[in-house]
């Protein structure tokens, strides 16, 4: 049931609290001590078919709970956002299985891809004609030859009058099997003096790939090949896109682990984040509590002074 949580006004009333007891022969200090002057609170009661969905608020009467205490911020006025992780914990799914969010559904093979190994890549450009550049791909030295490459030996022509013509020379030497690359990566043209890298090792292991240039007549475009995802990686990145498109609601992917921000104030800390359909285990959620959590304004104590 979708529903909001409202704040009405806050209530202060005089409360007779006195410490001790009172001693008219002793005269003003014989009487008793005010220890609380007032008691100030309010009450959250849930509108029922208004807002997102929520996690009850009152396991008896679910979506008519009303919660009490006083508006509490750490920094007032200043609003909060909820948040909370969702891990991928098994990518494999036996059917579909939604995450909700809220008032929104987004179901495997509909909202969002179960994720694929993708494999990492780097690029690198010939800029200059001859060049003169070693390039190291984990650990393999590819070396100009000065004329013509020889197979097996991990060279590659840098006298070929273009940057283009010596782009294809060093494809060539990547892939040929004679040479040390073969469990590396694998190289294709590109346009220009540029050639593209794939990494051989499944997915986030690509990402371990070293990728160095000796001079600037051979430029790459990192240290390592990058974007290489595990499968459980993938359905990550996957699922952070289709929540970061959700109004109110941002997501962003490390590794296997969404991080997901929703709305400030106490209906941040009380919309539903779980799962279910096929397979709601695959997903794991924190806080566990099938809510987000951090969000401020909070519920505090009633302020008593």
């Amino acid at each position: 049931m979708r529903r909001l949580i409202s704040g009405q006004p806050p209530f202060t009333m005089l409360v007779a609290n006195l410490a001790g007891g009172s001693n008219p022969s002793r005269g003003a200090s014989g009487n008793p001590v005010k220890v609380r002057k007032t008691f100030t609170f309010q009450h959250f009661p849930e509108l029922g078919g208004r807002g997102p969905e929520i996690t009850p608020q009152s396991l008896s009467t679910p979506g008519i709970g009303t919660g009490w205490g006083h508006v509490e911020y750490t920094v007032a006025p200043i609003p909060v956002n909820a948040t909370g992780t969702i891990t991928v914990a098994s990518n494999t799914f036996g059917g579909p299985t939604t995450v909700r969010i809220g008032q929104y559904e987004l179901t495997t093979g509909d909202d969002f891809a179960v994720g694929t190994t993708v494999q990492a890549t780097a690029t690198a450009t010939v800029t200059a004609n001859p060049s003169s550049a070693t390039i190291t791909i984990g650990g393999q030295t590819l070396t100009p030859a000065g004329g013509p490459r020889t197979s097996g030996l991990n060279d590659y022509d840098n006298t070929l009058g273009a940057p283009g013509a010596i782009r294809s020379n060093i494809v060539s030497a990547i892939n040929d099997p004679a040479n040390g690359f073969a469990a590396i990566a694998t190289a294709s043209d590109g346009p220009g003096g540029l050639f593209n890298l794939t990494a051989v090792p499944a997915g986030s292991l690509g990402n371990a790939v070293t990728f160095t240039s000796s001079d600037p007549t051979i430029t790459v475009s990192d240290a390592t090949l990058t974007g290489g995802l595990d499968p459980d990686e993938s359905t990550a990145l996957n699922l952070s896109v289709a929540i970061d498109a959700l109004p109110e609601y941002s997501a962003i992917a490390a590794s296997n682990v969404v991080t997901v921000t929703g709305l400030p104030g106490v209906l941040g800390n009380a919309v539903l984040f779980a799962a279910t359909g096929s397979s709601p285990n695959n997903f794991t959620f924190s806080p566990e509590d099938q809510r987000m959590a951090g969000a401020e304004p909070k519920i505090g104590p009633p302020l008593i002074s």
